[in-house]
């Protein structure tokens, strides 16, 4: 990222008084070296801003979710070592174990806790 603001700098630099210089010798019209500096620093700060975005962005995929320690995050898992795919908010000691959670109701329970009178007909 530093070689990307340093190449920024300059470049912008170059251009910004050579526009400058074009603009004086076409029209006569000076452009004041401060309103000049003000073009370059934006540029640069500019060029900073999106290089940063684009640094954060290519490390999207190199990136995976923590373990419990903050320091293995960027690192390679090992082979022998199988994903977390268990829900962060479940106990470790329910993950994985395909037990159904025992406070939701199975599904004809639902179902057959309607009353009688409503039982989907239209009788009024």
């Amino acid at each position: 990222m530093k070689k990307a603001v340093w190449i920024a700098l300059i470049v912008s630099l170059v251009l910004v008084n050579l526009g400058a210089w074009i603009a004086e010798q076409a029209t006569g019209f000076s452009i004041p070296m401060i309103l000049r500096l003000v073009l370059v620093l934006g540029i640069t700060v500019g060029t900073t801003i999106f290089a940063g975005a684009f640094a954060l962005v290519s490390k999207f995929d190199e990136e995976r979710p923590l373990t419990g320690h903050g320091n293995d995050t960027l690192q390679q898992r090992p082979a022998n070592q199988p994903a977390n795919t268990g829900n962060a908010a479940t106990p470790p000691e329910r993950q994985g174990s395909g037990a159904a959670d025992p406070r939701a109701a199975p599904a004809d329970q639902a179902d057959s806790s309607r009353s009688a009178d409503d039982n989907g007909s239209d009788n009024a």
